[in-house]
């Protein structure tokens, strides 16, 4: 055997190196591709958990909108404003709406 013949011969281990590497290769482009799949399924599932949580808040405010506490506080607050409003136009009866408001405010 020559040193040509050495180096343009390949034996079944040499080609069973080359076939390992295209697997190897092949399984690494095919997890990186479920890598990547899964990364957008997080992704997705983190937004909708964020949606989920954001509903959950407006809900949760809304219920103490509309609870009985804060409910008789804006009357109260509506009520003050009347009396503030009403008091001002006692003392300056002539004054007009937006003036009234400079003085109340």
């Amino acid at each position: 055997m020559t040193f040509e013949t050495f180096v343009l011969e390949h034996g079944w281990v040499e080609y069973a190196a080359w076939i390992a590497q295209i697997i190897v290769t092949l399984v690494a482009i095919g997890a990186a591709f479920v890598a990547w799949w899964q990364l957008g399924e997080m992704r997705d599932y983190r937004n909708q958990r964020l949606k989920i949580a954001n509903a959950a808040l407006l809900m949760e405010l809304d219920h103490r909108f509309d609870s009985k506490e804060l409910t008789e506080a804006r009357e109260l607050f509506v009520h003050m404003g009347e009396e503030i409003s009403s008091s001002i136009s006692a003392k300056h009866p002539l004054i007009n709406e937006s003036d009234k408001l400079e003085k109340n405010g």
